[in-house]
């Protein structure tokens, strides 16, 4: 076979005749005024309060605003032991291994609970720096 006898058409057709479907299904807590409101993760924006609880995996980088939890950031930063993270504020400049006060996206609950501000989604968070 060489590369002339393929149908490179194919996929435009098959992807023009596929119906739209979400980007993720996967779906998280938010406060909204007095209420908490269950959305799907791409609906999270800047500004919105998450809700952080024993098992939940942080959709975006937040900063703790109350409550305290320990999160697994072992997928960010490699560290083999799990992070307690609280409202006290840093010192400008600190590192991303001493934020004790910031969840950041794809880390994991493994303990506590507690709420947080979106600050970065997407691309703009520290693990999407990275990808």
């Amino acid at each position: 076979m060489k590369l002339s006898d393929f149908d490179f058409d194919l996929p435009e057709r098959l992807i023009a005749t596929r119906p739209a479907r979400p980007r993720s299904s996967a779906r998280l807590l938010l406060a909204r005024g007095d209420a908490i409101e269950e959305i799907l993760i791409g609906e999270v924006a800047i500004g919105d309060r998450l809700v952080i609880r024993h098992g939940d995996v942080t959709p975006a980088d937040g900063r703790i605003a109350s409550g305290v939890a320990v999160l697994d950031e072992s997928t960010l930063t490699g560290e083999s032991l799990p992070v307690r993270k609280q409202t006290d504020a840093v010192a400008a400049g600190t590192t991303i291994f001493d934020r004790t006060n910031m969840a950041y996206k794809s880390t994991i609950a493994t303990y506590g609970r507690g709420r947080g501000v979106v600050v970065a989604t997407g691309m703009d968070t520290q693990i999407g720096r990275i990808a």
